[in-house]
């Protein structure tokens, strides 16, 4: 995934959701460098973390974004949201959180675009049995 899709994505689950999108997983690298490595590139989503509030706004953020969306048949790259359940991340990550501004296509001033949990200051992702 290339870093406009990322934040075009981030925008548009914002827009969702009311608030700035988690992100978990390899995305997250995004957080630390402009130059993620090839795993981070090759990916065709991004997986979201949705706490409190923006939780019930699961089922929505998946219809309209995520892998079966016409989102996702349209650009090329989808949103999966995930739960407490599949994301394991350290005591204290609240307070890893690196915020992230962009140039985005959909949003004509610069923005707040997310807040990304950096894998390389934090846990791990598990998913289908790999880790990330």
């Amino acid at each position: 995934m290339r870093k406009q899709n990322l934040f075009d994505l981030t925008g548009e689950v914002r827009k969702i959701t009311g608030n700035l999108p988690l992100i978990v997983g390899s995305q997250a690298v995004f957080a630390v460098t402009d130059y993620p490595p090839e795993i981070a590139r090759l990916s065709v989503e991004c997986d979201f973390l949705l706490l409190g509030e923006s939780f019930g706004f699961r089922d929505e953020v998946t219809e309209n974004l995520g892998i079966f969306s016409r989102f996702r048949a349209e650009r090329g790259f989808h949103a999966d949201v995930l739960g407490r359940a599949t994301v394991v991340l350290p005591t204290g990550w609240e307070d890893r959180l690196v915020e992230r501004c962009f140039e985005s296509r959909i949003y004509a001033e610069n923005r707040r675009a997310s807040l990304a949990v950096s894998r390389l200051k934090t846990g791990l992702k598990t998913k289908v049995g790999r880790k990330i």
